[in-house]
This record gives structure tokens, sequence and C-alpha cells, in this order.
């Protein structure tokens, strides 16, 4: 049959899950099921809590992430740690009172990342279609995500632009925007 095999990537993740987390999974039945469970649980927080709109300091795991083995293996093992070492018994990413402690996971993952090479720190031109008024608040949110404003074009892992063309899609807008702030981008030497 031609459909998608919904195992790709958790089979091969699930053993780097094994051979780099052992002392927080080896007790752990990862089945497809409950590793599934997972992904989605974090990847609907994350919907909830890191949409287009958030302001936060925190930045959504990028979906491409979870279909690279090595990459979900660090997203899943950080969920198992971070649950060895709060000694819950399940981790649940819809439990309200525990909505800090998964930001700390998703932080956690993104200082895994950019330790690994998985990730590089974000350095981001902005151009002079922005207003001043917007460069303030978008170099803001960036700061606070962790990366860098930087002065020169060619430095820059990221370009922003002036506010995206009425006529654009939300394909389109998801696909070329900044995660943060929405606004028209070029991301050079993206993962």
């Amino acid at each position: 049959s031609s459909g998608i095999n919904a195992e790709w990537p958790l089979r091969p993740g699930k053993n780097e899950l094994n051979s780099k987390y052992t002392q927080y999974v080896e007790k752990e039945q990862l089945s497809t099921k409950n590793l599934t469970s997972l992904v989605y649980q974090i990847s609907q927080f994350q919907e909830d809590n890191l949409n287009s709109e958030n302001s936060s300091e925190h930045t959504r795991i990028p979906q491409r992430h979870f279909y690279n083995p090595k990459t979900l293996a660090v997203i899943l093992g950080t969920i198992y740690k971070f649950r060895s070492e709060n000694n819950w018994r399940k981790v649940d990413f819809t439990t309200s009172g525990r909505v800090t402690k998964h930001f700390e996971i998703i932080n956690e993952i993104w200082k895994i990342f950019l330790e690994e090479g998985y990730e590089r720190e974000r350095k981001i031109f902005l151009s002079d279609e922005l207003t001043d008024e917007l460069k303030e608040k978008i170099t803001a949110i960036i700061k606070k995500r962790g990366g860098s404003i930087v002065n020169k074009e060619h430095e820059a892992s990221h370009i922003l632009y002036g506010l995206p063309p009425k006529s654009a899609t939300s394909e389109e807008l998801s696909q070329n925007c900044c995660p943060c702030c929405a606004l028209p981008m070029d991301s050079k030497g993206w993962n």
C-alpha cells in the first residue's frame, strides 16, 4: 500500500531514546501508542500555548524535529527525564497545574538542541521596511527568546521584512513567516 508509515520516525527514535536516555526509560513501556500520545500532547500544548499570538519568552519546537529520529529522541527523552526528576506518575501536558514545568521541558529541549548542534542561535536582521516601533517590539521578543539582532544582512540567520500582503494565504504565511512575530522572513541556512 502507498500509505504513510505511522511508526516512522518513532521506531528509530525509540532506538535512539533507549540508547541515550536509558536511565529514564528502562522501566517504561515505550509502545508506539504511548510515544505517539506524548508527541500529540506536546504538539497540542504548543498549539494551545505557543501560537502566533504568543508573546512569552518560550519558542515552539519546530515541527521538523518531530520527524527526525535523533531530535525526536531528545524531545521524548527530555520529557521522561523531567518525569523522573519530578516524581510524576505520568506525563500529561493537559494538566493546567504543570504549565510552568511544561515550559521548562520545552526550554530544556531547546538548550539541548543548541548544545548538540540541531539548532543554531537565531541571528535576526530587521529590514528598513519595518517601523521603529515594530523593530522595538520585535527586538524585545527576540531577546526574550534567546536570539540576537545583527546589523549586517550577511551575518543573519533570518531576515525580517515588512508586513505580509493582505492576499497571502495562511499556508504561505506559515511557510514564509517568523514564528515569533508572523512577519515575512527569509531563513538562510534553516535546518
